[in-house]
């Protein structure tokens, strides 16, 4: 994927497992999703890839087989 151009948008409080708080920087980056130019927020991790919320899949219908171990992500008409 070709790099992102992140923009600095805020500060975060993340509360992780066993309740554990972690302040974190949360980026505006675009980047193609679903053949569209698409906008979204982000927080980087150690490593190359960043986390995005499933705000991001809200006209988009997930399903996960865990049995058959795969994926499938469609665009749904609201």
């Amino acid at each position: 994927m070709p790099h992102v151009k992140a923009r600095f948008f805020a500060k975060s409080e993340a509360e992780l497992a066993a309740g554990q708080k972690v302040q974190e920087d949360v980026y505006a980056v675009e980047f193609p999703f679903d053949g569209e130019d698409t906008l979204a927020l982000a927080t980087f991790v150690s490593g190359r890839e960043i986390l995005l919320g499933t705000h991001l899949l809200r006209r988009h219908r997930l399903d996960i087989d865990f049995v058959r171990q795969t994926v499938h992500v469609e665009r749904v008409q609201l």
